[in-house]
């Protein structure tokens, strides 16, 4: 593990991951507008960003059954994957957003 990983898992503090998952899972539920992966996973980010947690949300399309394009969004903070679990497997990455380097 490069010296940048290992400094970034130390900074992880998994209690914060847990009540981040714990919220968006929670008002998940309660929202009365459509309710997608990828608005959980902005909304996770934005929460970590505010802990000073890092996080990566990434971005995945795959084809249905039916051959149409489909997308999907899961938020990951080092090895705990905090919104979009249940569905990620099978997506082909397009594209991870990280924090800026200051």
């Amino acid at each position: 593990m490069e010296q940048k990983e290992k400094e970034i898992h130390k900074s992880i503090n998994t209690k914060i991951l847990n009540n981040v998952k714990w919220a968006i899972d929670t008002v998940s539920r309660f929202i009365p507008w459509k309710n997608t992966c990828l608005t959980q996973g902005v909304a996770g980010k934005m929460m970590l960003k505010q802990k000073k947690q890092p996080s990566v949300l990434i971005l995945g399309v795959a084809y249905d059954e039916k051959g149409k394009l489909i997308a999907h969004a899961w938020l990951r903070a080092g090895d705990m994957i905090i919104t979009g679990a249940k569905n990620r497997n099978g997506y082909t990455i397009i594209s991870a957003f990280t924090e800026r380097n200051s």
